[in-house]
């Protein structure tokens, strides 16, 4: 009987926990700790699950370097996967420079993302994919670029997975000061 009720009290918190996709939520930004030791977070979406995405980004976004939650204040160091799936709503968005990668899928579905701002830092940010042979801006846009840091990516598909392959809507790219890499085939077809 006691190892049913334990039983019983596990499956409750496994549920309460898959209840949410975040730990918390700041200024219309919703966060996981990744980190409590080290104080990091990652940006996630707010749905529940990677099926129910809630599309709640819309116009323009900007990710803070830190968040502070509950008296801690956290380093905001990823853009989780898929977190802003299927925001068709999303206009633009700023990166800081704390942010070291950023998931696959991650602006998924983004119609309306038009503005895209790497802040200028240090280091190499790490991008993801956004499909089988896509970059992770294929669904968005975009029209104007500003990359302030060096850029990592997989190359192994060639052009493929490169960011802004064939953004042919790009009409303003700056690169900062910084940038000393941006990885193969970045803006081919653009």
């Amino acid at each position: 009987m006691k190892t049913i009720k334990h039983l019983f009290t596990v499956l409750l918190l496994l549920c309460a926990t898959a209840a949410t996709a975040h730990d918390f939520e700041v200024d219309g930004i919703y966060y996981n700790i990744t980190s409590s030791e080290n104080k990091t977070v990652v940006v996630t979406y707010k749905g529940s699950s990677y099926s129910e995405y809630s599309n709640e980004y819309t116009g323009s976004v900007v990710i803070p370097e830190s968040v502070t939650y509950n008296g801690t204040t956290y380093s905001v160091t990823s853009i989780g996967e898929c977190a802003f799936y299927v925001c068709t709503g999303l206009t633009s968005i700023e990166i800081p420079n704390s942010v070291e990668s950023i998931g696959n899928y991650a602006f998924n579905g983004c119609t309306s993302l038009k503005d895209l701002r790497f802040e200028d830092g240090e280091g190499t940010l790490t991008l993801g994919f956004n499909g089988s042979v896509d970059g992770l801006f294929y669904d968005c846009p975009l029209e104007t670029l500003y990359l302030g840091r060096d850029l990592s990516y997989d190359t192994s598909a060639s052009y493929g997975y490169s960011p802004f392959y064939k953004k042919s809507t790009l009409t303003s790219v700056t690169i900062g000061n910084s940038v000393t890499s941006i990885g193969e085939y970045a803006f081919d077809g653009c």
